[in-house]
C-alpha cells in the first residue's frame, strides 16, 4: 500500500520480486522465524516490535504475519501487516509523564 511504503521509506515502483528482508532492513532475528512458521501454517503477532533503520533510527510497530493460502486452502505464502507505532508510543511517554508531574 502507499501507507505501508510511506512508512518504510519505499519506493513502491521497485517492490515487485523482491523479498520483503531485502526491502525492510533491521528486522529482528525472531521475524525470520515468524515467516517460517507462517509458511508452516502457523500466524502470530507482535504489539511492540522494533526496527532499527539505515540511518540510526529506531522505529517501534505493531506487526502480523498470517499464512496465505490459496483456493485450494494449500499455503501459497504469507501476509504481513505493520503499522508503525512509534509516534504514538512518545506522545503516551509525554502524556505519562506530564500527568506524573
Amino acid at each position: 500500500s502507499r501507507r505501508w511504503c510511506a512508512d518504510f521509506g519505499v519506493d513502491g515502483a521497485r517492490l515487485l520480486g523482491r523479498r520483503h528482508t531485502a526491502v525492510v532492513r533491521g528486522q529482528p532475528a525472531h521475524w525470520h522465524a515468524a515467516y517460517a512458521r507462517a509458511l508452516a501454517g502457523e500466524g502470530s503477532r507482535g504489539e511492540d516490535e522494533t526496527v532499527t533503520r539505515a540511518d540510526g533510527r529506531v522505529d517501534h510497530l505493531r506487526a502480523e504475519v498470517q499464512p496465505w493460502r490459496d483456493d485450494t486452502g494449500a499455503i501459497a505464502g504469507l501476509m504481513l501487516t505493520a503499522e508503525v507505532t512509534t509516534e504514538q508510543r512518545r506522545l503516551a511517554r509525554t502524556l505519562a509523564h506530564q500527568a506524573m508531574h
